[in-house]
């Protein structure tokens, strides 16, 4: 990341928390816009199904968050 101005380290670290593995990955990517566009937006991005991941690890049934979550994206 070292090549990249100071200001897209910043928000490359910030989207990614500083977790190690994320930047890595980030590292690919040119700006914090194209991490962005391609993984998490993609459905084929790393970071697309990571909070499904997540959910999964966090909580033996997983069924009542994911129902809220589903609930609050079809609400209009």
């Amino acid at each position: 990341m070292d090549s990249k101005s100071i200001e897209e380290q910043i928000r490359i670290y910030s989207i990614t928390g500083g977790v190690a593995k994320y930047l890595l990955l980030a590292s690919e990517e040119k700006t914090a816009a194209n991490l962005i566009k391609n993984s998490f937006l993609e459905k084929e991005g790393f970071f697309y199904q990571e909070g499904l991941f997540l959910l999964l690890q966090e909580f033996k049934n997983p069924t009542i968050y994911l129902s809220v979550l589903k609930r609050y994206r079809d609400w209009e």
